[in-house]
C-alpha cells in the first residue's frame, strides 16, 4: 500500500512548490513487549527516558498534503 500512494502522489499531485516534511515523534512507553523501546532522548518529554522513537515522511503541495512513510528508529543497541 505504501509503495502505491507513493506512486499515486507521485503520478498526480507532483507540483514545482511542494515539499517533504521529516518528522520524528517519540513516546514514553514501559515494559518489554513493544519493539525499539530502550533509554534514549525523547522529544515528548525533553529528556532521556524509556520509549520508542518513529520517523515520518510527509508530502505537502498547495492545499493537498499526506503521510507517505513512518518507521519505527531502531537504535545500534
Amino acid at each position: 500500500m505504501r509503495d502505491r500512494l507513493q506512486q499515486i502522489v507521485a503520478g498526480e499531485h507532483a507540483h514545482e512548490h511542494s515539499i517533504g516534511i521529516i518528522d520524528e515523534t517519540s513516546d514514553d512507553k514501559k515494559g518489554v513487549k513493544t519493539p525499539g523501546v530502550q533509554r534514549q532522548y525523547l522529544g515528548c518529554s525533553g529528556k532521556q527516558d524509556n520509549g520508542i522513537v518513529t520517523v515520518h515522511l510527509a508530502y505537502a503541495a498547495d492545499d493537498f498534503h499526506c503521510l507517505l512513510d513512518g518507521e519505527l528508529f531502531l537504535p545500534e543497541s
